[in-house]
């Protein structure tokens, strides 16, 4: 902003830019910076568990459906970690408790 002698700037940065510091950074002093995520920031799952991807939000009940077809529901709750809020959902143990 400085070297340009502007208020604002607005620019695409690549995506090895992206890092939810620097992107804040930015916002505070008035820059929008649009940035694709990085391959490494989809969470994928491990030891053969589901990544996140694979739970697509279903808007008409607010949930998540599972890969067996369940919907997981907001359970209300919510946690901290790293600076961000989670929002916690959680299936209906009576259907899912002997899904593998």
């Amino acid at each position: 902003m400085e070297a340009m002698a502007s208020e604002g700037l607005v620019s695409p940065a690549d995506a090895g830019h992206c890092n939810g510091d620097q992107l804040k950074g930015c916002g505070n002093r008035g820059m929008e910076m649009h940035v694709s995520l990085p391959s490494k920031a989809i969470r994928k799952g491990k030891d053969g568990r589901f990544g996140s991807g694979e739970f697509p939000h279903d808007r008409e009940t607010n949930g998540h459906a599972c890969p067996a077809g369940r919907t997981l529901f907001l359970s209300g709750s919510t946690y901290m970690g790293r600076g961000k809020r989670y929002l916690v959902y959680r299936p209906d143990a009576r259907v899912c408790g002997s899904c593998p």
